[in-house]
């Protein structure tokens, strides 16, 4: 929808394979768009911190805290792709709750 996204990864990120990650988040993103039917913020950070557990969306980000991702463990790779999804899918939720007065962005 020509906005930019922005994948930053903080830690150990060796085994990480950025080409196939930015790959199955384009699609991951291009779906979502097309679920929602709207695109709204002008660019998005996905950023991941190698340690810990869990997932926080902010308005125009995503935080998630994993363990360190051998991304050639397809297994281990899906759950922190799911986790993407996840915690983008509340994008929409912070503009649903802004538009019926329950959050102030």
């Amino acid at each position: 929808a020509g906005v930019p996204h922005y994948l930053v990864n903080v830690g150990q990120t060796n085994d990480f394979d950025f080409e196939t990650a930015i790959e199955d988040m384009t699609k991951m993103i291009e779906q979502h768009h097309r679920l929602w039917g709207e695109v709204p913020y002008d660019r998005y950070f996905f950023i991941t911190v190698f340690g810990g557990s869990g997932g926080l969306e902010h308005d125009n980000s995503t935080l998630m805290m994993v363990p360190r991702i051998d991304t050639r463990n397809r297994n281990a790779y899906l759950r922190w792709l799911g986790l993407a999804s996840h915690e983008f899918f509340h994008t929409w939720n912070i503009r649903a709750a802004e538009r019926i007065g329950q959050v102030r962005l």
